[in-house]
């Protein structure tokens, strides 16, 4: 049942154009629409990026999660819609790679991402200070 709202609710974004929607194998499946690595810790670049995230949400209905595993050394950022969970426009993995070294891979599908990946490096080395509307907006695919 919870599979068949998920997919009802899928259909109804894509076809009116609100965002593009995958599970989370799903996009972890495809390449990441952009990845680099940056000299940082792993913890501050998650800061920097889930304050743009909320800031900035090129989704407004969707929800922001911020999750960071210290155990492992990562985090993962992703927006989805709220009481679906497990659909996401968009999933931000972090992860250390060395002593202050973070890389960081985005995982979208539509629109929305190609956006975040235009913003992604600059919310990471918080180089960009305030959201541009018409860079960061959703727009239909």
């Amino acid at each position: 049942m919870h599979k068949v709202i998920r997919d009802i609710f899928c259909i109804f974004a894509v076809t009116f154009g609100l965002v593009g929607c995958m599970t989370y194998q799903d996009l972890k499946t495809r390449e990441p629409l952009t990845s680099f690595e940056i000299a940082d810790d792993y913890r501050v670049v998650y800061r920097k990026i889930v304050s743009k995230a909320r800031e900035c949400n090129p989704v407004s209905s969707f929800i922001v999660n911020a999750d960071l595993f210290g155990d492992i050394r990562a985090a993962r950022i992703s927006s989805n819609a709220p009481g679906v969970t497990e659909l996401f426009a968009y999933v931000i993995d972090i992860r250390a790679t060395g002593d202050g070294k973070t890389a960081v891979e985005l995982r979208s599908w539509g629109a929305t991402g190609a956006k975040i990946a235009r913003n992604l490096k600059q919310w990471a080395t918080d180089t960009k200070s305030a959201c541009d509307s018409a860079t960061i907006s959703y727009e239909s695919p």
